[in-house]
């Protein structure tokens, strides 16, 4: 049988593998984590990261399209409760047999209408502008709430990002330390 097996590295990494694969680990790579000194995470500003993540996560711009959907819908329902003109004019002409274009002049029969749509009795129009306007207020608090977690989430990223490499920092200094005591 296939059957993949968890690995868990020493930094908390979960790995799949089938049990008869031989992992090694990329001394190269060991060497250029060491080679960091985690400056640049300095230099990393939370608004700018922020307006990033926001750009790209997929979730949250699916989120801000239903927003603008939302949106759209409402304008739409606004649009159904205003008054409406329509004019309808009818004409009616007979040309004589085996002549198609020759018709008399005083014998056109015509007619026009306006019909006028007051939005007086809309009650179905008006529930559904209603209904609308809700599904709009409910799409902005999830989009809002979801911008919020993903900020949040960044920040707290950034700040365990940061601590970390502090609690490094302080290991190293006790790797020398040690070190310098054994010698």
């Amino acid at each position: 049988r296939n059957r993949l097996k968890y690995f868990v590295t020493p930094s908390g990494l979960a790995l799949k593998a089938r049990p008869e694969a031989a992992l090694t680990l990329d001394p190269i790579e060991f060497e250029r984590l060491r080679a960091l000194d985690g400056s640049d995470i300095d230099a990393l500003q939370p608004d700018s990261l922020s307006s990033i993540a926001l750009a790209r996560r997929l979730d949250y711009l699916n989120t801000a399209e239903a927003v603008e959907d939302s949106e759209r819908r409402t304008r739409i329902a606004a649009d159904a409760l205003r008054s409406g003109l329509d004019l309808t004019v009818a004409l009616g002409a007979n040309s004589e047999e085996g002549r198609p274009l020759s018709f008399r002049d005083g014998a056109l029969p015509w007619s026009a209408a306006l019909d006028w749509n007051l939005p007086i009795d809309n009650l179905p129009d008006r529930n559904a502008y209603r209904s609308s306007l809700i599904a709009l207020q409910a799409a902005m608090r999830a989009e809002e709430s979801l911008r919020d977690a993903v900020v949040s989430g960044l920040r707290d990223d950034l700040r365990q990002t940061q601590s970390t490499r502090e609690r490094y920092k302080v290991q190293q200094l006790a790797v020398e330390l040690a070190r310098r005591r054994v010698e």
